[in-house]
């Protein structure tokens, strides 16, 4: 009798866990589909082709892969192709990010929180569609087209010169409030990875304090992997990767 009661609780544990399992898988996959939905069609649109890529600005300073630096004046270099490794929700990053990455989404779980990557890396073509839907949207919100580029411009990089192209970037949010916005730095997911990230080599790439420097807005969902060394420097002196890159080149 007391062994077929162990065996039912036994079935009862292991059907259970299947189903935490794929529930999990679930709301991964649902989690994604939000975070990269497309809007509705709008009435004016921007030709993709309008978007040319500037001629590449040359680095003063040889520097180590994880340190690149990609930004409004530093574009990904012509010819660039990440090593890339895809993630079981089909995010794909930098194969070399990969174990500090799952080593960070680890410790989080171990401690009761659920962040999810919902954006890893990105294609210029899929960049340029971002930043073309943004622009629209403030178009059709009744924006000049200068004024519409210049508050895209403050959310969605310009294509080339986003950090999502090198591998090296995610969009980290709590399962269970999958928005990209400033209400993400209430999750408890968020205010642990901001104290934590710079253990597994990651760092907040856009801080609310930087934006005059950045060039970008706010963004507590952007994680940038710069490597264990420079991201505890980094969260030491309180710097963005601007200002570390200047630091580390003899120009602070």
């Amino acid at each position: 009798m007391r062994k077929k009661q162990y065996i039912q609780r036994r079935h009862k544990y292991f059907v259970l866990l299947v189903l935490e399992i794929i529930g999990a898988w679930i709301l991964t996959v649902l989690v994604i589909q939000y975070c990269t939905s497309t809007q509705q069609p709008v009435k004016n649109t921007i030709p993709i082709s309008r978007f040319v890529r500037p001629r590449q600005k040359e680095q003063t300073v040889n520097i180590p892969w994880n340190l690149i630096l990609i930004n409004h004046e530093n574009y990904v270099p012509d010819g660039f192709r990440p090593d890339l490794t895809t993630l079981n929700n089909g995010c794909q990053v930098d194969r070399r990010i990969l174990p500090d990455l799952q080593r960070m989404m680890d410790a989080a779980r171990k401690r009761g929180l659920y962040p999810s990557v919902c954006s890893a890396y990105r294609t210029e073509e899929r960049q340029t569609y971002l930043l073309e839907r943004d622009i629209n949207k403030y178009l059709n919100q009744g924006c000049t087209e200068a004024e519409a580029r210049e508050k895209a411009s403050r959310w969605v990089a310009l294509p080339g010169r986003s950090e999502h192209q090198t591998g090296l970037a995610v969009d980290i949010v709590a399962v269970d409030y999958p928005v990209l916005d400033e209400t993400q730095e209430k999750r408890k997911e968020q205010q642990w990875l901001m104290e934590n990230s710079w253990k597994y080599g990651f760092t907040l790439r856009y801080p609310k304090n930087k934006t005059n420097i950045t060039k970008i807005g706010y963004e507590p969902w952007h994680y940038r992997y710069v490597g264990k060394k420079a991201a505890r420097e980094m969260k030491k002196k309180n710097m963005c990767l601007e200002e570390y890159i200047k630091y580390v080149s003899g120009g602070m």
